[in-house]
């Protein structure tokens, strides 16, 4: 399937943006390289996958200015580009901590959001990332805490060479975690990723701890899916989403018995029956 690309500047920062397919607009947030390459291509004969680059993955010439980091900017972003591409209604799409960005981005712009899907976000980055501890020590095996552990001295080792490609390091750093095949080393898919620490920093520590949830449901009446993988050790655990649902009917909660952090592509074909069967539903 044919690639499009474009770049748009926006306050210094060269935000890529990758459009494969046809059909009904979504718009994923997040690293455009890395999640155009991990959707499975089956679901773009039926949609416009408009993947989209944040300032945490954007290049910039000059230094970056703490004033320029907020999620406000970041979701201004995706606004004046999604109005640049015409694409007045669509589903947005948000995976792990881009779940938050996506949550808040139907917020802020609902009446530009027909749908809102969410993969391994857990309900809040705080309290319920606890669960997630409690759990993995529970069930994991012992090969895979020594596994995990095994990355977490690569990880030491390798954000001492290289500390401005922590979020990249971390990510695979959490690969036991984060797989069901928990052996898999996930280097290949951060080849090539640019990251901003300083970005990522500030989101991970302190806007998605900070965000509540049940306050951004109440302002979103769109339908919501959400997908979580079962074994999924680095996001809160599926279950914690439950006492959402019974609060919000408009929220859709499917667990993915084989996958981890990335059920999209770790079950690519039950992920598209979903995501069709459910796009069935809010036409």
């Amino acid at each position: 399937m044919e690639r499009k690309y474009f770049k748009f500047e926006r306050d210094g920062f060269l935000l890529n943006c990758i459009i494969i397919g046809n059909g009904k607009p979504v718009i994923v947030i997040g690293s455009s390289d890395y999640y155009a390459n991990l959707f499975p291509k089956e679901i773009y004969h039926n949609y416009q996958f408009i993947f989209l680059d944040h300032r945490g993955f954007a290049k910039k010439n000059e230094p970056i200015n703490p004033l320029e980091i907020s999620l406000s900017h970041i979701l201004d972003d995706c606004h004046e580009i999604q109005k640049h591409l015409k694409t007045e209604e669509c589903i947005i799409i948000g995976h792990s901590g881009h779940g938050y960005m996506a949550l808040e981005y139907a917020k802020k712009f609902k009446e530009n959001v027909k749908a809102l899907h969410i993969i391994a976000t857990g309900p809040s980055f705080g309290v319920h990332m606890l669960e997630s501890e409690k759990r993995f020590e529970k069930e994991a095996s012992e090969a895979q805490k020594n596994k995990h552990r095994e990355n977490q001295i690569r990880f030491a080792q390798d954000i001492q060479k290289e500390p401005d490609r922590f979020f990249k390091h971390y990510c695979r750093s959490m690969d036991a975690k984060g797989f069901y095949d928990w052996n898999f080393d996930s280097k290949e898919l951060w080849e090539g990723i640019h990251t901003n620490k300083i970005i990522f920093d500030h989101l991970f520590g302190s806007v998605f701890r900070d965000i509540q949830i049940e306050k951004s449901l109440l302002n979103i009446n769109c339908p919501i899916l959400v997908c979580m993988g079962k074994y999924d050790f680095q996001a809160p655990p599926y279950f914690t989403w439950d006492p959402f649902l019974k609060q919000f009917p408009n929220i859709k909660l499917s667990v993915f018995e084989k996958s981890g952090h990335l059920p999209f592509w770790e079950e690519p074909k039950l992920w598209v029956d979903l995501w069709e069967n459910w796009n069935k539903t809010i036409i």
